[in-house]
């Protein structure tokens, strides 16, 4: 039964056409990650309304620990999954019994390591980055918590990727929307019925993500999958570990050289900005955590596509996907650009009922996120480099993003113009980064057109 569910998986993703895909895959992945993004987005609603502006800063200033859950599970994650997608095209079945143990392994070394000393260090951190007073003692209660639960967040993150690869975003998204709603429901009743304040808004997500972990598990043992769960450590060798990092390595350089940015943002609008510009900077965040999701859904649903049509050596077939991929991410960029264009105050309200505050903030997401409509070319890019195994090409692509086109820009501007320099600093490495995907797209295309096995 396992054998004939792969080989219709197999066929839909090698035949069907690529239109007929997106839907398939894509459409699923982005109610999924629209649903994560919201309760992410819902979370800071709760705490901007219930706790107040200082709370807002604190989650803010926190964000970046979260960016740092997402590089973790994305370097185990994403390797593993583009060697699962690749190894399905190629028929080569070996990979499928070690992959479980090596991403079990790695998450339990690593978010050990981090755990035991983001909590020793925490009040050290938060204060780093720019927390002072009520919001330094509120960022400590929610960054403890949160990364109390770092192997359960990134565990269930990496679980979910590998589902994802063999093709079955829409059971992996279901998951993935259980925990959310559940993080939903956990919100208020942890803060407001158990009286937990800011410290229940980090338990809801933990919560949410352990529940997350345990019905990813139970998929990969259902006979569903055609990974082999098991904890044969032995069967582990360091070429393989070796492997998954290489490709991985880029999305783990993705949300680091982000926690760069950010605390390079925090530092600016500490020196030359106000109190008020910390909190707008929080209120950004927590928008990028609903206009991220449809985009990276749409990346998501296209790794198994390119994956596994790579692996079959069906080159042609890759690059049509991943231009029919990269138009429809482009409309629905558009969609969610809008309507923050058209009423961004509205849009930040839903964060800072304070009307002086948010009547001199309200503009700053507007600027910020005026070039959103390139994500889903830059992301399909990347997801491209990923899962045809460029892992030099995607680290460096992300490397630049963030440290060359970001930060020096933010540097140069901030010290004679304050918070704007910030604001503009994305928009100037959104273009930037778009001209950079664009040749590394084209040298990527002419490689495959090359290829003796383009077809």
């Amino acid at each position: 039964m396992i054998v004939n569910t792969l080989t219709n998986r197999q066929l839909s993703l090698l035949n069907d056409k690529p239109s007929v895909l997106f839907f398939k895959l894509s459409v699923p992945g982005i109610i999924g990650m629209l649903v994560f993004g919201f309760y992410q987005f819902i979370d800071g609603v709760f705490v901007g309304q219930i706790i107040g502006p200082a709370g807002m800063g604190a989650v803010g200033i926190v964000y970046p620990f979260s960016l740092l859950n997402n590089g973790i599970s994305g370097l185990i994650g994403t390797g593993a999954a583009s060697i699962v997608s690749r190894s399905i095209g190629s028929g080569e079945k070996g990979v499928l019994e070690r992959v479980f143990p090596a991403i079990f392994l790695l998450n339990f070394i690593i978010c050990a390591v981090v755990t035991v000393v983001s909590i020793i260090f925490a009040p050290q951190i938060v204060a780093f980055m720019g927390g002072t007073d009520e919001m330094l003692d509120l960022g400590v209660q929610y960054m403890r918590i949160v990364i109390a639960g770092t192997f359960f967040i990134n565990f269930a993150a990496s679980s979910n990727m590998l589902i994802r690869s063999e093709g079955m975003i829409r059971d992996a998204m279901i998951i993935l929307g259980v925990g959310a709603l559940l993080n939903i429901i956990l919100d208020p009743l942890l803060m407001l019925v158990f009286n937990m304040g800011i410290r229940g808004a980090a338990a809801a997500t933990v919560l949410s993500q352990l529940v997350s972990m345990v019905l990813s598990l139970i998929h990969l043992r259902s006979g569903k999958s055609i990974i082999d769960v098991n904890f044969f450590f032995k069967r582990l060798d360091f070429s393989f570990i070796k492997k998954i990092l290489k490709i991985g390595f880029s999305a783990l350089a993705l949300p680091v050289m982000a926690i760069i940015e950010i605390v390079t943002a925090y530092k600016m609008l500490d020196l030359f900005a106000t109190q008020n510009d910390v909190i707008a900077l929080g209120t950004i965040f927590k928008i990028f955590s609903l206009l991220l999701p449809p985009v990276w859904g749409i990346a998501q649903g296209m790794q198994p596509f390119v994956g596994v049509n790579f692996g079959a050596g069906k080159l042609k077939r890759v690059i049509k996907g991943y231009g029919t991929f990269t138009v429809y991410a482009t409309v629905f960029t558009l969609i969610f650009w809008s309507i923050l264009m058209i009423a961004p105050k509205l849009v930040t309200s839903w964060f800072i009922v304070d009307d002086s505050i948010l009547n001199e903030i309200f503009n700053s997401p507007k600027i910020f996120f005026c070039l959103y409509p390139l994500y889903g070319f830059m992301f399909n890019t990347l997801i491209l480099l990923q899962a045809t195994g460029e892992a030099r090409k995607a680290a460096i692509f992300v490397s630049c993003r963030m440290l060359l086109f970001f930060v020096p820009p933010m540097l140069a501007i901030c010290p004679f113009f304050g918070a704007i320099g910030v604001w503009l600093a994305n928009p100037i490495s959104d273009l930037l980064t778009s001209l950079t995907a664009g040749i590394a797209i084209i040298g990527v295309l002419a490689k495959l057109k090359h290829d003796p096995e383009y077809e």
